[in-house]
């Protein structure tokens, strides 16, 4: 699969502190998921297995402390409430365990509360459901200013109104296919449900 992206050579704190002000400036933020919880929705024990995957995979173990808390300045941003946040989340996402099962329920918890946040719009794609748009990869639409987008060999960025135009058609048709509130609360509790059976058992 490739090299080891750029990006990732530069150094995952020094990645996470470029990014920064983006974050901060932005007003509405969207993010499609089909695999990971979302970076902003991300607790620190869940943060820290996606980096330690990344890393492993990519041959890099210099500074994931830092990165870890380099990262949590998107949960940070969240919170605070100055910006809106549109997040759509394929089910599955939930079921692919990152880290232990007590991360797990951790972060299945905070998603719950996070869908409660007055900045916050949370949509859940029902596993099983009838398509009209296909899962790929996930991105983060800045306004509709930015596209950033992370693959297996790279990061990939676009400033041009027609790619962006069309992300955000994509995102529209996402929306149009996810579940929200008390719904969505149901798709997090199934997660939950079986996450805590396979504990027991």
């Amino acid at each position: 699969m490739g090299g080891v992206p750029a990006s990732e050579r530069a150094g995952l704190q020094q990645q996470s502190d470029r990014i920064k002000p983006l974050y901060e400036q932005s007003k509405l933020i969207r993010a499609y998921e089909p695999q990971t919880v979302p970076g902003f929705l991300q607790r620190p024990g869940y943060t820290r297995a996606v980096i330690e995957d990344g890393s492993r995979f990519h041959g890099l173990t210099d500074d994931i402390d830092q990165a870890v808390e380099g990262r949590l300045n998107r949960l940070r941003i969240l919170e605070s409430g100055k910006c809106m946040f549109s997040l759509v989340i394929e089910a599955g996402a939930l079921y692919a365990q990152r880290g232990s099962v007590a991360v797990m329920l951790d972060q299945l918890d905070y998603v719950e509360r996070a869908a409660s946040f007055a900045n916050v719009a949370l949509g859940i794609i029902p596993l099983g459901q009838l398509r009209t748009i296909w899962p790929g990869e996930g991105f983060y639409m800045y306004d509709e200013s930015l596209v950033r987008s992370e693959h297996w060999t790279g990061g990939y960025r676009t400033k041009r109104p027609i790619e962006i135009e069309t992300y955000l058609r994509i995102f529209k048709l996402l929306q149009a296919q996810a579940v929200y509130g008390q719904a969505a609360r149901a798709e997090i509790d199934a997660a939950r449900s079986l996450l805590q059976s396979r504990e027991i058992s």
